[in-house]
């Protein structure tokens, strides 16, 4: 049986302002947070910082998974107007990447690859598809990003702000 708890308005302006804080420092804080939140992750799973999973105590991540840009959720409203509320459960070695929507009662199986822009009403990606995943690209030296990188950027901003026609939002 699940318990609901009624969640006031004040309660979700304050999530939206408050988002996840400090545990958006580091992905294993941020995977603590979810464990806090009453997910089921197992060992080394990898959960980027943009990815979308609600309804957290519905949610099983087995070990070595990793999550992209995605949005895994355990409730929906149906085309008939049924709400769904439902666990999900990603298998271990899973790899769900960028844009993929991972629908209530899904059960990824065990080393599955979900390609980017797919779905779990799909059939999983090939294997190779698991190189598009944010965790799979190798990440440039530090000090050619504190040396080349940032001065770069930072030169870009200085620009950018120094600008007579400021962006039209």
């Amino acid at each position: 049986m699940i318990a609901f708890r009624s969640v006031s308005h004040t309660d979700l302006i304050f999530l939206r302002a408050a988002g996840r804080g400090v545990f958006e420092l580091h992905p294993s804080l941020l995977v603590l947070y979810y464990r806090m939140l009453g997910a089921h992750i197992g060992e080394d799973v990898r959960i980027s910082d943009r990815a979308e999973l609600r309804e957290p105590d519905l949610l099983t991540l087995g070990d070595n998974c990793q999550v992209d840009n995605s949005n895994i959720r355990g409730f929906c409203v149906e085309r008939d107007g049924l709400f769904r509320l439902d666990r999900v459960t990603i298998g271990r070695g899973a790899v769900i990447n960028t844009y993929t929507a991972i629908a209530p009662g899904a059960m990824i199986p065990n080393s599955a690859v979900y390609g980017p822009h797919s779905s779990s009403h799909d059939d999983p990606s090939p294997p190779n598809y698991a190189a598009f995943n944010e965790f799979s690209i190798r990440q440039p030296h530090r000090l050619l990003q504190v040396f080349v990188a940032w001065p770069v950027i930072s030169m870009v901003y200085l620009v950018s702000c120094m600008s007579p026609f400021p962006l039209l939002l």
